[in-house]
């Protein structure tokens, strides 16, 4: 194995061990094959309590039908991550919820299991569900709110709107929001709705006033709160309560102040049992339930009780012993015994002797307005809590996080960006962003959240900050009121990543520069994946050719089934292998003979060989013929050593035979011993000639 995968290992083995989110691996059956030390950590469980129970044994009984359809997916999807939530049951006894993510590599021959990625989720779960409560309970008061009520930002556009008035105004939600309010109705600029719109958004106070809509023929009581840069508006029909009083107007021109019940009372006693009643309208006995004779001689005190406001009372008293107009607001009590909110003026009638002689009352049951402003408290109070719990969780997640309007003016700044970025809190709170970071104007942070804004879409990207040399991971999300900024530091990742790309581009160097012809060969499908320029003079291939054929391509038809063979035998070896010497045909048709040498590498996400191949078809051929060579070498020395030595044997033995002879002897013998010797010196030379055609 090369040192560039052995340190890949170490660093993968080494991931997976400091990983917060834990590792599970699961056969076909969903035993536990494998678990990372950070799943006992999630868990609690260990390696040997775990492995005593099934995988529905630690599944809460209601999520199992889910987890069992998941894994279904999980099966019929190989390759595929696939994102599951359910809980599960922890050493301590306690279900947590995990968010799991599945992959199914069971088809893969080098992993061979489901593997499970999974963290605790539990108390994210739990913010959410109790996030959404809350932001129901607020719905919900908001909802039981009889009024219309509207919300404009500080550009005068709706941001939301009540079903009660769009029912009083008959448009639809889409209509209205993100519209500027007075091109929807412009025909009301000027009426005494837009004078307290303009009121509250200059002087932030309490404005209360009734006005007159033509178009719907809407009589309208508004009540516009300043809030931050916008304001609430709760907007009441009173078209019948205004119809009603114009009626009363006309039947009882007495009563020319009356806007809701009127009572008139004696002058005297001040004190116990106090004035009596002479005059009661047809509305003040609906709204207390007394009829006229009922309450005719009786005292006004018979409407207190025990919930009465005392203070205001003796505010009432005091005002009408100094014969100055008062307005209480106080609960008084129906015939019923119910209780309910009154408004109600008090004005002294004086005769021409400046005498008091009556109080005239003007009572207004305001239960509904007041009801109101309770629901407004409240729900001012548990949007005040929600806040609170947002400031909170932003301070406590991971990422650093800041906010600002669409002044970029920053309006949040968790203690995370203070430790990332170096600027506090106090520092950074209500100042222009880009004053705060000139040197980031010309940056692709500062490109992306103006688009982010522009667009209204939530971007993601890596930014570099030169200043303090750190890469950051950033999601700007915009909204009708800013950008909300989530980023981390990512210096650690990068340079990991940095460092690989250098080993990806070391290895390529060394692949393409290499004398000796190398290919990278796809395990499975016997493809070239890459060739190197060395392969392609060898073999007279393009790399365009190469990469569209296979393996077989190059080798000869009786060597294909032995290729199968080897290539089969050698995909588990991870080692470096020597393959040996085979046969290869180049593009223009030679046969050439090639050694072999390969080792496993991932290319991508392909299993791979990376295969060495040197041409050594000049060797092979040099080396047969030194063999021949040799070969004929030990024919003639064979010759030499047994042909050779029978003739010149005797030759040499007849020559002394030769001249022992006597002179009377020499003419019979001579003759045949030299006849011996010719035959001898015959035979030689033949042998001579044999020797010489084997050179």
């Amino acid at each position: 194995m090369s040192k560039n995968s052995v340190d890949e290992n170490i660093l993968f083995k080494k991931l997976i061990e400091s990983s917060h989110a834990g590792i599970t691996l699961l056969d076909a059956e969903l035993n536990v094959t494998y678990r990372s030390p950070s799943a006992e950590k999630i868990t609690g469980w260990q390696d040997t309590a775990r492995l005593k129970s099934s995988l529905w044994d630690l599944t809460y009984p209601e999520d199992q039908q889910m987890v069992t359809a998941l894994l279904s997916a999980v099966r019929a999807n190989p390759n595929k991550p696939i994102t599951g939530l359910f809980r599960a049951l922890n050493a301590n006894g306690l279900y947590i919820w995990l968010e799991c993510t599945f992959t199914n590599y069971l088809d893969d021959t080098d992993i061979n299991a489901i593997i499970c990625n999974f963290t605790n989720v539990t108390e994210r779960k739990e913010t959410e569900d109790g996030l959404a409560t809350k932001s129901a309970q607020l719905q919900s008061l908001i909802d039981s709110i009889t009024d219309g009520f509207i919300v404009l930002d500080e550009n005068m556009r709706y941001t939301y709107v009540n079903e009660h008035i769009l029912k009083m105004l008959g448009r639809s939600e889409a209509s209205l929001l993100g519209k500027y309010i007075w091109d929807i109705f412009p025909d009301a600029i000027g009426s005494a709705t837009y004078e307290a719109i303009q009121t509250v958004y200059k002087e932030h106070k309490y404005v209360c006033n009734d006005d007159y809509y033509a178009p719907l023929n809407l009589w309208q009581e508004n009540r516009v709160y300043s809030s931050g840069n916008g304001i609430l508006m709760f907007i009441r029909d009173i078209t019948q309560r205004k119809n009603e009083e114009l009626r009363l107007k006309l039947m009882e021109s007495v009563i020319t102040h009356a806007s809701d019940a009127v009572l008139i009372t004696e002058a005297e006693p001040l004190n116990a049992p106090g004035p009596r009643i002479i005059y009661a309208n047809e509305a003040f006995t609906l709204m207390t339930g007394y009829t006229y004779d009922e309450i005719i001689g009786k005292t006004p005190r018979i409407l207190q009780g025990p919930n009465s406001d005392m203070q205001q009372l003796k505010h009432l008293s005091e005002c009408m012993r100094r014969f100055e107009t008062c307005e209480v607001t106080t609960i008084n009590y129906k015939k019923n015994g119910e209780e309910f909110w009154v408004n109600f003026t008090v004005n002294a009638v004086i005769n021409v002797k400046g005498k008091t002689t009556h109080y005239i009352a003007i009572e207004r049951d305001v239960t509904n307005h007041k009801n109101a402003e309770l629901q407004k408290e409240q729900m001012n109070q548990a949007i005040t809590n929600a806040l609170n719990e947002r400031s909170i969780i932003l301070e406590s997640i991971g990422d650093a996080f800041f906010a600002v309007d669409n002044d970029w003016t920053i309006t949040y700044w968790n203690s995370m960006a203070e430790k990332v970025l170096h600027r506090s809190k106090r520092e950074m709170l209500d100042q222009y962003l880009w004053d705060k970071f000139p040197d980031s104007t010309n940056s692709l942070s500062y490109k992306k959240y103006h688009e982010a804004i522009e667009t209204g879409k939530a971007i993601h990207f890596e930014d570099y900050y030169e200043p303090f040399k750190q890469w950051y991971e950033i999601s700007a999300y915009p909204s009708l009121n800013g950008l909300s900024v989530y980023f981390r530091d990512i210096t650690e990742r990068k340079k990991m990543l940095l460092s690989l790309e250098q080993s990806q581009k070391n290895y390529s160097e060394l692949f393409q520069l290499s004398p000796l012809p190398n290919w990278v060969l796809d395990i499975d499908s016997l493809h070239f994946l890459d060739v190197n320029e060395a392969a392609i003079k060898l073999y007279g291939y393009s790399k365009e050719e190469f990469l569209t054929m296979t393996l077989k391509d190059i080798r000869s038809e009786e060597d294909v089934n032995k290729l199968e063979l080897i290539v089969a035998l050698q995909k588990f070896k991870q080692q470096k292998t020597k393959l040996g010497i085979v046969k290869h045909i180049k593009k223009n048709g030679e046969i050439i003979l090639v050694d072999l040498q390969s080792n496993n590498i991932q290319y991508g996400d392909k299993n791979a060989k990376i295969i060495v191949a040197q041409d050594v078809t000049d060797r092979l051929k040099y080396i047969k013929a030194v063999e021949e060579q040799n070969e004929k070498l030990r024919e003639i020395s064979w010759m030499q050593s047994h042909l050779v030595r029978a003739p010149l044997a005797r030759i040499m033995g007849l020559i002394p035979l030769f001249k022992g002879l006597k002179e009377d002897d020499q003419g019979k013998e001579a003759g045949k011993i030299l006849e011996y010797i010719s035959m001898s010196a015959e035979e030689l030379d033949q042998i001579i000639k044999n020797i010489t055609d084997k050179i």
